[in-house]
């Protein structure tokens, strides 16, 4: 237990350290360049994406001396594979939809009205800058908002995370409980936190399942792809 508790503490720590580092880059990006609101939002997106989740990760590897083929499952895809990730995919985007509901109603207090209209003017520059995309130009709010995420956060939080929660916990699905819950709230998102609970249970059950990171990574792909599309062309 001890072992564990250790793993997830320098898990943690690895990304609040790689985090207040690049809050400082983001900090020094932003006055150096005089970037506008919708830059900066791109710029903290990267280096959230790129050095909280990839560094972290990277740094909590070499901190507990542990390769990252010996903690990653990552094999070739399938066809037999694919076709479940897509099943699960479309249970995903099932599931979201229901959770949705009870989201609305549940953070319908004056209580979460101060984080929700935060959250609303983070939507509305999001819809911003993916409807700034015309034509063939989608592909990058694609990359960015579907790619970027995708690898990041399945190598952070199903990669690494999960695997302590359930060695932790001794239980499969305690493990992919707890995970999805950390993943949920990470997102900072209290107007989709129940859909994202409940992806990350689809995503958790996915790598348990299939042993291989790059069937969540593909549903994660398509999820947020769904979403940008739909914003876009909605």
């Amino acid at each position: 237990m001890t072992a564990y508790f250790n793993q997830f503490s320098v898990l943690l720590l690895s990304t609040i350290f790689i985090s207040l580092v690049s809050g400082l880059l983001q900090i020094f990006l932003v006055d150096f360049f005089e970037v506008d609101i919708t830059s900066n939002y791109i710029v903290n997106g990267l280096i959230t994406q790129i050095f909280v989740f990839i560094g972290g990760g990277l740094l909590y590897l070499k901190l507990t001396a542990q390769s990252f083929y010996s903690v990653i499952q990552i094999k070739s895809i399938n066809l037999k594979g694919l076709l479940t990730a897509l099943g699960l995919f479309i249970v995903a985007i099932a599931l979201s939809n229901i959770l949705s509901v009870f989201n609305a109603w549940a953070v319908d207090f004056d209580y979460f009205k101060d984080a929700l209209n935060r959250n609303e003017e983070i939507v509305a520059l999001q819809t911003k800058l993916i409807n700034s995309f015309e034509g063939v130009e989608i592909i990058y709010a694609v990359a960015f908002f579907g790619v970027l995420p995708a690898v990041a956060e399945e190598f952070l939080f199903r990669g690494l995370l999960q695997k302590i929660m359930v060695d932790w916990t001794k239980s499969v699905y305690i493990g992919i409980t707890l995970t999805a819950l950390c993943f949920a709230i990470l997102h900072f998102q209290i107007q989709s936190v129940l859909p994202i609970f409940g992806v990350g249970l689809i995503l958790g059950y996915t790598y348990d399942k299939l042993n291989n990171i790059w069937y969540p990574i593909i549903i994660h792909f398509l999820y947020n792809s769904l979403q940008v599309l739909m914003l876009n062309y909605g």
